[in-house]
């Protein structure tokens, strides 16, 4: 028996140099429909995957920007305020002292100091000296200013529409009140980026580059807005920019990345239409190989666990290709169940196996199991009982036992007519079986919605009977199940005498494994375990 040495990866690479060739099959409509689609989404995933990572750090590079801008402005105002402050401890002392005689070191305050346009003195409530116009009487609301410290004012008598920014030192008979233009302060909010918008805030009034005094921060619409507060003196800095922004940040300050995305986008479409053209191109392949008779049954033999002698068989498919030779069935059966090219694979199989069956009849144990595996795509119609019942029908009452082995690849579903058709199965005489017991996610739940036969476990179980291990307990509890639910139980994947040994303890019935023989053809199948001759009786199975 000579097996493919590339088997299902170089028949990939053997199929893009014969998709011209004769006998070609061609992908189905519904693969042509989805592949741009797929082919589509694949190109953009990158996109969409990478546009929230980079507005992410497009905000977060503008909310940067944002904070470097309001720590800038707070420290230009704070210095503007530690000068007010600084000229007002020099003439604290003048507070209480004659008009006339404070005013010329009042005048001499504000040319020492830069920013400061005026100094004023107070006393009980009352503004009683002007560096700008001497003598005066005006009343001073101390409650006015924020802590106590800090006023913005929509302007006064010198600037009436200039708004102006008064600093105010407390003494204890009185306060200096410090002018300073707003204009200075104007001037450090005109330096922040363009496309921000930035005020100062004071008390419940906020100003911007204009100069317009109002009772809220004026963000833009749909703005990102942060505040900052000054440590020193009791003002805050807005800074706020719109979601635009945001976009126009992407565009034109992250054009690389967009580069990288469209890049990744084009790579990632190519590989995906790659993948649907290879799959598609398998998928051909495969239908061509079904109509071409190229998938053929191979048998396992299933003995008696304690005798040893042949009960039956598994029918195991190979599909022996003209090229590639033969290609094991876990390199085709995941993507024969998904195109659904399973169910037509079986069938042809049940009728060669039919065939094969018949021609050695007489030589055949009494009560011959065998057993073919199905699988969801199998149970959306009621074909499969037409095809069991086809399948028996040449045959001899009792000389033959039909095995349907349900994988658990994928569920079979649960539907009225699933309940039907496994019910005329079993009054059909038909056995079902589950395979891989204990590996799946339904196997429990079809014990209860079917009329199970037997377990078959798992060869992963087997491989630790005897040992010390958990497996080795799953196993133990399994036997038991089917005892318990009048089961019968064949164990898969037998290699050593010692495991042997270990189930005939535990008293299951049937054994398949490397140990009685492995799948093969039926001829050799027939020269190694059946004999020359039989009469057919004797039937040595408890079912």
């Amino acid at each position: 028996m000579v097996t493919g040495k590339r088997g299902w990866k170089g028949l990939k690479k053997g199929l893009a140099k014969r998709r011209q060739g004769a006998g070609w099959a061609m992908p189905s409509r519904e693969g042509k429909a989805r592949g741009p689609l797929v082919v589509l989404l694949f190109g953009i995933l990158p996109l969409l995957l990478g546009l929230p990572f980079l507005i992410l750090q497009a905000r977060q590079s503008l909310d940067d920007e944002a904070a470097a801008i309001q720590e800038f402005v707070v420290e230009r105002i704070d210095a503007i305020l530690g000068h007010a402050s600084n000229a007002a401890v020099e003439v604290a002392g003048l507070v209480g002292s004659p008009c006339p005689s404070a005013g010329f070191d009042l005048r001499r305050g504000v040319t020492a100091h830069p920013f400061v346009r005026s100094l004023n003195l107070t006393e009980n409530g009352r503004i009683y000296c002007s560096s700008l116009e001497g003598t005066v009487d005006y009343a001073e609301d101390s409650a006015a200013y924020a802590d106590g410290r800090l006023q913005l004012m929509f302007g006064n008598l010198v600037t009436p529409n200039r708004a102006l920014l008064v600093y105010r030192h407390a003494t204890a008979s009185g306060s200096v009140l410090v002018g300073i233009d707003g204009q200075h302060v104007f001037d450090v909010l005109s330096l922040g980026a363009e496309a921000f918008r930035v005020e100062i805030g004071i008390g419940q009034n906020w100003v911007g580059k204009e100069g317009t005094v109002t009772d809220a921060f004026s963000e833009p619409g749909n703005a990102i807005a942060s505040l900052a507060p000054s440590a020193a003196y009791p003002f805050t800095v807005g800074v706020a920019y719109s979601h635009g922004l945001v976009w126009r940040h992407l565009v034109f300050n992250y054009w690389p990345s967009w580069l990288l995305l469209a890049l990744l986008g084009l790579l990632s479409g190519y590989a995906a239409r790659r993948f649907l053209s290879q799959r598609n191109s398998l998928t051909a392949e495969l239908r061509r190989a079904v109509d071409a008779g190229e998938f053929v049954p191979f048998y396992q033999p299933v003995v008696l666990g304690e005798s040893g002698e042949l009960a039956g068989a598994e029918v195991l498919v190979r599909w022996m290709h003209p090229i590639e030779g033969i290609i094991p069935p876990n390199q085709f059966i995941p993507l024969a169940e998904s195109s659904g090219l399973i169910v037509k694979m079986t069938y042809q199989l049940m009728d060669r196996v039919q065939a094969e069956l018949l021609g050695q009849l007489p030589s055949l144990p009494g009560r011959f199991h065998i057993g073919f595996n199905i699988s969801a795509a199998h149970c959306t119609s009621m074909e499969l009982l037409d095809r069991c019942r086809a399948f028996l029908k040449p045959f001899p009452p009792e000389s033959v036992v039909l095995f349907l082995e349900l994988t658990e690849r994928e569920a079979i579903p649960a539907t009225p007519m699933t309940d039907e058709l496994f019910r005329q199965l079993d009054e059909m005489g038909v056995q079902v079986a589950l395979d891989d017991f204990g590996t799946g996610n339904s196997s429990l739940e079809y014990l209860q919605r079917f009329t199970v036969n037997a377990l078959k476990i798992d060869q992963s179980f087997v491989a630790k009977a005897g040992t010390e291990t958990l497996s080795s307990h799953i196993l133990d509890i399994i036997v038991d199940l089917a005892s318990r639910l009048e089961l019968f139980v064949v164990a898969e994947g037998v290699e050593t005498a010692m495991q042997r040994e270990y189930l005939n303890k535990l008293g299951v019935e049937y054994m398949q494994g490397y140990l009685f023989g492995r799948p093969v053809p039926f001829t050799e199948f027939a020269a190694t375990h059946l004999p020359p001759a039989s009469n057919g009786a004797g039937d040595r199975t408890p079912i």
